[in-house]
C-alpha cells in the first residue's frame, strides 16, 4: 500500500521497493521488494533545489516455517538527498546509513552498521549526454568499497542507444551483502573487482533490447563467507568469472 502524504511527502506499508535514491543495485537490488514500512518527504529550497529525508523499516527474509540464513533479519535504512538544477547540468548527494538488526545470529560478530556516499552530475545540454556517478560504500567493519559510473546516449538524433559503464571495486563486508537484498548481476554480491559494460538500444516503442558485460575478479579466494550455526561454513567457490547477458523487455 502506498499513501501519498501532503504534497511531497509519502507513506508505504507491506510489500514495496525500497525508499531510496541509488544509481546502482550494490546496496540494494531494484528487483526485491521487502516487506516493512518506509515514510520520506521532499523540502524545496528555492525554484532549482531540494531536499528529501526517507527511511524504512523492512524485514529481509520472512518465511512461514521460520527458518533460514537471515531469517527475520531486519534493515533499517535513512537517507538525505540533495538535489540542484543548474543551467546546463543537475547535480545529486545522496548519504545513506543502513542497520542490519541481527535477529537470527547468523551475522558473525551480530548487528552491523552501513554507510553509502553518492554523488551524481548529469550534463544534459551536450550533444551527447553524458551522466558521471560515484558512491563510497563503508560499514562499522572498516571496508571501503567503491562503484564509478559513465552513462550517455550514442546517438543524439534518434535517441535509441545508450551506454553505461560501472566499475565497481566492493570488498566482502563494505555493503549489506546479503544475497536476498544486493545485487544480483555479478556472481557475488560482494568480495568482487569488477565492470558492468551495458549497451541499451530502443527496438520500438515499448520494446527494449539490452546486452551487458560483466567481467569479475574476486578479490578473496579463500574467503569463508559466514559460519552459520548448525550449519558450518559457506565457502565461497566460484573465483573470477565473466558473465555475458541479453535482455529483451516489453512494457504493457
Amino acid at each position: 500500500m502506498k499513501f501519498k502524504l501532503g504534497s511531497d511527502g509519502f507513506l508505504w506499508l507491506g510489500k514495496n521497493g525500497v525508499a531510496l535514491w541509488q544509481q546502482n543495485e550494490q546496496f540494494w537490488d531494484a528487483d526485491f521488494q521487502a516487506e516493512g514500512a518506509a515514510i520520506g518527504n521532499t523540502y524545496k529550497i528555492g525554484d532549482k533545489a531540494s531536499f528529501t529525508l526517507q527511511g524504512g523499516y523492512y524485514f529481509l527474509n520472512d518465511t512461514s516455517f521460520n527458518f533460514g540464513v537471515g531469517e527475520d533479519d531486519v534493515i533499517i535504512p535513512i537517507q538525505g538527498v540533495y538535489k540542484r538544477a543548474f543551467d546546463s547540468a543537475d547535480m545529486v548527494f545522496a548519504a545513506t546509513t543502513a542497520t542490519v538488526v541481527d535477529n537470527s545470529g547468523f551475522i558473525p560478530g551480530g548487528d552491523e552498521q552501513y554507510n553509502q556516499i553518492s554523488g551524481q552530475l548529469n550534463f544534459r545540454n551536450f550533444a551527447l549526454p553524458i551522466t558521471l556517478g560515484y558512491d563510497s560504500f563503508f560499514s562499522d567493519d572498516e571496508e571501503m568499497g567503491y562503484v564509478t559510473t559513465i552513462r550517455t546516449r550514442l546517438d543524439p538524433w534518434t535517441k535509441k542507444i545508450r551506454l553505461r559503464f560501472d566499475w565497481a571495486h566492493i570488498p566482502l563486508n563494505s555493503v549489506p551483502a546479503q544475497g536476498m537484498i544486493s545485487q544480483d548481476d555479478f556472481r557475488f554480491s560482494s568480495n568482487f573487482e569488477g565492470a558492468q559494460i551495458q549497451l541499451d538500444y530502443d527496438v520500438a516503442k515499448n520494446y527494449n533490447i539490452s546486452f551487458r558485460f560483466y567481467p569479475q575478479d574476486t578479490e578473496n579466494e579463500a574467503i569463508t563467507l559466514a559460519d552459520a550455526p548448525g550449519l558450518g561454513n559457506f565457502v565461497q567457490a566460484a573465483h573470477d568469472t565473466t558473465r555475458f547477458q541479453v535482455n529483451l523487455n516489453v512494457k504493457f
